[in-house]
């Protein structure tokens, strides 16, 4: 399934800030947590008989940008003149210190108690793409088109500081990580992708969809609100997608703008239809309102992968792709 090439952030959720804002980031491949310290690498994720999880070495980029960068192309993108000052400032030096894939300045703006909108500026045309929201830490290199948000070395650097149990606490917060690939101005999804700590090793390595269990990766093409008897429905570029993962043992994951509703629900299962349904999850970037907590539930015809979604306001049509490994 093709992620859309840029994620539309909603005005209300987002004031902008130049990266420095608190919590990890990584540049140069250097993931840093909020105070400036090193975490491991990627190549330290993982013990070998664990599923890889894709690495920054597997897509290299063969672009390398060398002179005057152009200058930030504002009507690329709708939003991008209401985050002028973060997505010009440092334009015209490439801001080196913020390479991806080449040639593309990474901006990452705050949006928030734990929510960072990371943008794309093009060195070499100027244009501005919006990439993701991440909540837990972003990581990139200038020799490579992957870009990972909610990067798992820095979930890993917390287990030097607290028991495996918070660690997997944290991880189910913030949410799993998200690989993003470059390609010729667009950025897809790969995944998705889970985590765990494998109790032998301590390490925190890629869970797998095996033991009988089958995970399902969903997106929406148009966004359905309903309420007070009526429903209403955006396209294209009105909205931002919704990523959705759930499993058959009843884990959900529905990130909907600034965090992600997760838990677990009961599955119930007809013919080819999945159906998951969770009471009072909650929102992770906003656990202490009662507000914020919604009751989910999402059907999933196995068959052609089409779904439907009823969380809070939004009642969506879903695609979803079962996840490889699944039985």
């Amino acid at each position: 399934m093709r992620a859309r090439s840029w994620v539309r952030l909603p005005i209300w959720a987002v004031l902008p800030l130049l990266a420095g804002c608190d919590g990890p980031i990584a540049v140069d491949g250097r993931v840093l947590d909020a105070g400036g310290e090193p975490v491991p690498a990627d190549s330290e994720r993982s013990s070998p008989s664990a599923p890889a999880l894709p690495g920054f070495e597997d897509y290299p980029a063969t672009d390398a940008f060398t002179g005057e960068p152009a200058p930030v192309d504002l009507e690329s993108h709708p939003d991008a003149k209401t985050f002028r000052t973060a997505l010009t400032r440092d334009a015209e030096a490439g801001a080196e210190q913020a390479r991806f894939a080449g040639h593309y300045r990474i901006v990452v703006i705050g949006c928030g108690t734990s929510c960072k909108a990371v943008w794309a500026v093009d060195l070499i045309d100027g244009s501005v793409h919006s990439l993701f929201t991440a909540s837990y830490g972003v990581a990139f290199r200038p020799d490579s088109r992957l870009i990972v948000e909610n990067d798992p070395a820095t979930y890993e650097s917390l287990l030097e500081e607290m028991p495996a149990a918070e660690v997997e606490r944290v991880m189910r917060t913030y949410g799993p990580p998200r690989f993003w690939v470059e390609n010729e101005g667009t950025f897809e999804q790969i995944g998705p992708h889970g985590l765990r700590i494998d109790p032998q090793t301590g390490k925190i390595v890629a869970a797998s969809a095996g033991h009988g269990t089958a995970s399902w990766q969903c997106t929406n093409d148009l966004e359905v609100r309903c309420g007070g008897g009526t429903c209403e429905v955006e396209t294209a570029d009105a909205f931002t997608p919704m990523s959705v993962t759930v499993d058959d043992s009843g884990a959900i994951s529905v990130c909907a703008y600034s965090g992600c509703w997760e838990g677990t629900g009961e599955v119930f299962e007809s013919g080819e239809f999945l159906v998951l349904a969770g009471q009072d999850l909650e929102f992770s970037t906003s656990r202490d309102s009662p507000s914020s907590r919604a009751d989910i539930a999402i059907a999933i015809d196995r068959a052609d992968g089409v779904a439907t979604l009823k969380a809070a306001e939004f009642a969506h049509p879903l695609l979803c792709e079962r996840l490889e490994g699944g039985p």
